[in-house]
């Protein structure tokens, strides 16, 4: 019943996965080359920046010697001639620096700036050609700064040179940068182009995937969370309408799901049961204490089923048969499911019959299997403790003409209300039993010495000549009453009782309404016992 519900939940997670794959290896994609798409732009823009920079540091280290050059000729003579003619050999060597790593992209000296076609346009084609023009530009200024300050003059040859060729120069540099940045302009203008279609096919792409992915996918998620939530509901119909107590709770035995059958039976609502711990709310009662529900259920097998009584909220007891259930899921226990019924009728009809099996109907007395039970345990008892103990058996005198005068119901009725007699005149812990008939039987337990049973015996004469009224009648009854004393009369229990019915035979044979004790009789051999054998 379970495993076609598991098996479609694991095709649609599957399925789900995988798309979810799918859209986020086309999103990692397009990012990717929207990423590197960008890095071309900073770095072009980079390379950009750095042309530039080189380009005006060129235009200005020209400027910059030939300035030098002709502050050199007019320090002639003077103590500033040497520090010109450094600054100026400085300046040279700078010059030839930023070329070098403009024209031949030497990344040790500067910045990480690269070549272009543009650059080699300008500094290596007609009619521009300005690296030749810088290299000649510099020899001519190593040149004059080498000269000697004797023999500088103004008319020197490389002096004209620098001073006429430097405007051309900065002309020829300008071009070289404008060149370069239109170039550059041409190139971030086509990989914006494609950043700007990444980001298009992106976001088509995600549109693509939020119709034809996430909205299928949210539908199906809609679907199966109000699927869990229909058969949610239908548990807890079930769950809510089934006679029996149900609690769920999780593999640390914290309460998830109480019903009303077990909130009722229990006295707990849901609100203060769910969560809270199950010995909170589960108490089993024992001799002389509380026992711990919560180990039976963690040392259950897979499946136990027992009766117990259970501690009701409000401190009462309530007798249940329960049934406990472990959770699996992948081999692991991950909860419990507790069963239980209330068996108070049935306890109560058990208890019913066995007092029936035990008790006589009519007047609720013990009956002769239950008076059989006790005399074997006070035999046992008197035994070990050496105490004398009586049998006293006794039959209503009269008894039969009331049952055929009046009627069984009235018969009945005197029958009650003797029994009620004889158990007032005698304690606790004796036993008053009927056995049948007018026939009763009693067992008088601990006993002092024999004269305490003719003492009761004559309580239970007086009684019982006391009137009885019934139906407007006023009806009289007496009882003969034969005894036998343990250990005077014998140890066996059917000796006693037989010996005992001996003696109240011959009451009845020798007037009725009194007693006679067995030992009296065998002393005066007025009793012929039939029960020698015993």
């Amino acid at each position: 019943m379970t495993a076609a519900p598991t098996t479609n939940l694991e095709t649609f997670t599957s399925g789900v996965a995988a798309k979810y794959r799918i859209a986020l290896g086309l999103i990692a994609i397009l990012s990717c080359i929207a990423y590197f798409s960008l890095s071309a732009v900073i770095e072009e823009e980079e390379n950009s920046a750095a042309v530039v920079n080189l380009s005006g540091r060129q235009r200005m280290l020209s400027q910059r010697i030939v300035l030098l050059s002709r502050e050199l000729l007019d320090a002639k003579d003077t103590k500033l001639f040497e520090t010109y003619k450094s600054r100026l050999q400085q300046g040279i060597q700078l010059m030839e620096e930023a070329h070098d790593l403009l024209v031949h992209n030497d990344n040790e000296l500067l910045s990480p700036a690269k070549s272009s076609p543009a650059i080699t346009d300008v500094y290596f084609s007609h009619p521009h050609e300005v690296d030749r023009w810088v290299h000649r530009f510099l020899e001519r200024a190593k040149a004059f700064s080498e000269i000697p300050d004797s023999e500088l003059s103004r008319d020197d040859p490389n002096l004209n040179f620098l001073t006429h060729v430097a405007p051309g120069l900065l002309v020829s540099l300008d071009k070289a940068v404008a060149s370069y940045e239109a170039q550059s302009r041409e190139k971030v203008a086509r990989i914006l182009l494609v950043e700007k279609s990444v980001l298009g096919f992106t976001l088509l792409v995600l549109l693509l995937e939020a119709f034809f992915i996430f909205q299928p996918t949210v539908n199906q998620l809609r679907g199966k969370a109000n699927e869990l939530l229909r058969s949610r509901k239908r548990f807890r119909a079930i769950a809510s309408s089934i006679g029996e107590g149900l609690i769920v709770t999780d593999c640390s035995l914290n309460i998830l799901f109480i019903n009303p059958s077990a909130q009722r039976l229990l006295g707990w609502t849901h609100t203060e049961a769910v969560e809270s711990p199950l010995d909170n709310v589960v108490q089993e009662f024992a001799e002389p204490a509380t026992a711990n529900f919560s180990r039976t259920v963690m040392n259950s097998l897979s499946h136990l089923h027992d009766e117990t009584r259970f501690i009701q909220r409000d401190g009462s007891t309530l007798p249940v048969s329960y049934a406990i259930t472990q959770l699996y899921e992948e081999g692991e226990i991950t909860g419990y499911i507790i069963t239980f019924k209330d068996i108070s009728e049935r306890k109560r009809h058990e208890e019913q019959i066995k007092h029936m099996a035990y008790h006589d109907t009519l007047t609720n007395l013990p009956n002769r299997r239950l008076f059989t039970d006790r005399l074997k345990l006070e035999l046992s008892r008197a035994k070990r403790d050496q105490s004398p103990l009586g049998i006293m058996f006794l039959d209503l005198d009269g008894f039969k003409n009331i049952n055929d005068t009046l009627g069984h119901d009235t018969g009945d009725e005197v029958l009650q209300v003797v029994s009620q007699r004889i158990q007032s005149t005698v304690r606790e812990c004796d036993t008053v039993a009927r056995l049948g008939g007018d026939e009763f039987i009693l067992l008088l337990a601990g006993l002092e010495n024999k004269d305490c049973a003719s003492s009761v015996a004559t309580k239970i004469i007086e009684s019982l000549k006391q009137p009885i009224h019934s139906n407007g009648a006023e009806l009289f009854i007496n009882t003969s009453i034969g005894i036998s004393i343990y250990p005077l009369d014998g140890d066996c229990g059917d000796s006693l009782i037989a010996k005992a019915d001996c003696a109240m035979y011959r009451v009845k044979n020798s007037g009725r309404d009194g007693y006679a004790l067995c030992a009296n009789l065998r002393a005066n051999n007025d009793c012929a016992l039939s029960c020698m054998g015993h």
